[in-house]
């Protein structure tokens, strides 16, 4: 996550590490005379993931095993915490069920927002606007939830080949094993290298802006991946969500309706 370094220092406020810890900023970050909010919230389009992600640091792991792996009283409790950031602590955007990236990006970047949860793969434009000096801004790992800290990380995919090709496969990756390609793809993107010989160089090391990303990388957890995943986030997790943000459902309904999109997507039923 990112988070402005300056106004929390101007309020005396600890950069926050835990989920309760992160309401507490929100609050307090949120000024209306300034036209700010606390937390810049995806609950539009592509916000399923960042809804899953918080469930599953309150402890359900969603998918287990080729099973439904679904606490709703824990999905609950999360779906309260994430919610509330809006309908009751009003510390994010009245715009959060249409608030996709350009508009949660748009808001941190602009001084709208204090604190917003995205990739590294922001980081480039983000300094662009606010520098890279870590004066007002800096990143975070994520804060941790009642149960789990949960970092989800994704491969690159640029190690894909073709064995028809060995010797040009072969330099393909060792082009993209060498830590200077991959220190210069992150300074160039955002994006961080897996790999722990360009992690320790002074270049990453000695850079403010890519501690955070190193510290999630070494915890990094993996997303649950079902073959109906992707239609139960669009058409069950997204809509039921911003419908708890527009008061249409208690996060309990909306927990049961979770659990019930769940299981119609592994079986492959889900309309």
């Amino acid at each position: 996550m990112y988070y402005r370094a300056d106004w929390f220092a101007e309020k005396g406020v600890k950069p926050p590490t835990t989920f309760e810890e992160m309401t507490e900023a929100a609050i307090k970050m949120t000024d209306p005379a300034q036209g700010r909010v606390g937390f810049a919230m995806r609950g539009g389009p592509g916000g399923a993931a960042m809804v899953t992600q918080v469930i599953r640091a309150y402890g359900t792991p969603i998918f287990q095993d080729g099973k439904a792996a679904f606490d709703v009283a824990k999905a609950t409790e999360a779906l309260k915490w994430y919610s509330e950031l809006y309908t009751k602590h009003k510390a994010v955007a009245p715009s959060v069920a249409n608030d996709s990236f350009a508009q949660i990006m748009t808001a941190f970047r602009t001084g709208k927002a204090a604190m917003v949860w995205h990739h590294t793969g922001s980081l480039v434009d983000i300094v662009t606007d606010l520098g890279g000096d870590g004066k007002k801004f800096l990143p975070l790992p994520r804060p941790k939830g009642p149960a789990a800290l949960i970092n989800d990380v994704t491969p690159s995919y640029n190690g894909i080949v073709d064995p028809k090709n060995i010797e040009t496969s072969w330099a393909w990756l060792t082009h993209w094993a060498d830590k200077d390609t991959l220190i210069t793809l992150m300074e160039k993107t955002g994006y961080v290298p897996s790999n722990s010989i360009a992690a320790q160089d002074d270049r990453i090391v000695k850079n403010p802006l890519y501690g955070a990303a190193f510290k999630a990388l070494a915890g990094g957890t993996i997303a649950p991946a079902f073959a109906g995943q992707p239609g139960w986030e669009a058409s069950v997790v997204l809509p039921t969500f911003q419908r708890i943000l527009l008061g249409e459902l208690t996060p309990a309904a909306g927990a049961d309706a979770l659990a019930k999109g769940l299981d119609s997507a592994i079986k492959g039923t889900l309309k």
